[in-house]
């Protein structure tokens, strides 16, 4: 799963551009950079797990949404 890496990345950045758009009073730019960086993350997610089936990590004791991992 070394896609969220990038995906890490993406947001990171996009983070930091929006707190120093903020600095310059540009609240607007800011939100328009964070919703860009979200869907770029989504689509990036989206398109590299298309083949790839989610499943419940049986190892982890709960079947909750935030214990999926990929299995290929």
């Amino acid at each position: 799963m070394p896609y969220y890496r990038e995906m890490y990345y993406l947001l990171f950045n996009a983070v930091t551009d929006a707190i120093e758009q903020i600095d310059k009073k540009r609240a607007q730019q800011a939100k328009i950079t964070l919703i860009n960086a979200q869907k770029d993350a989504e689509e990036l997610f989206l398109c590299r797990t298309e083949n790839e089936t989610p499943d419940i990590d049986p190892n982890s004791g709960d079947d909750g949404p935030g214990n999926l991992r990929i299995i290929k």
